[in-house]
């Protein structure tokens, strides 16, 4: 049983799907309520125009965490797992490549698209 407890330890896997993660914190986090106060001083989401205030606030509370997150494990404090192409098995990602990652988090998960795997423009 030690055996088993000391290998997890070693060798750290994730705990929690990152999308199930990211619902519960936009609705029983501590975080949220303070920022939902003030949630018209938030960074204003796309096509934010046929939404409601409900739906502009939730709007913007998801940029926000999703920006908070990003630079947490940018920083080192969140630890995130990914599965590499061709389905590998998940492997921590390192603080350093945070900075080539973009997150985008929905309902069925996280979305995280390498910026080394994006075109900008024509070649």
């Amino acid at each position: 049983m030690m055996q088993l407890q000391r290998k997890a330890v070693e060798n750290p896997r994730p705990d929690l799907n990152a999308g199930d993660a990211f619902e519960l914190l936009l609705k029983r986090s501590k975080w949220v309520k303070p920022k939902a106060a003030k949630w018209q001083e938030l960074t204003p989401g796309w096509y934010e125009s046929h939404l409601d205030d409900v739906g502009k606030c939730e709007q913007r509370l998801a940029i926000a965490l999703s920006r908070e997150l990003h630079d947490l494990m940018r920083q080192g404090l969140i630890t995130g797992w990914a599965r590499g192409g061709g389905g590998t098995p998940m492997e921590k990602i390192q603080p350093e490549r945070w900075n080539k990652i973009v997150l985008g988090f929905r309902q069925q998960g996280v979305v995280a698209v390498s910026q080394e795997c994006v075109r900008m423009g024509p070649r």
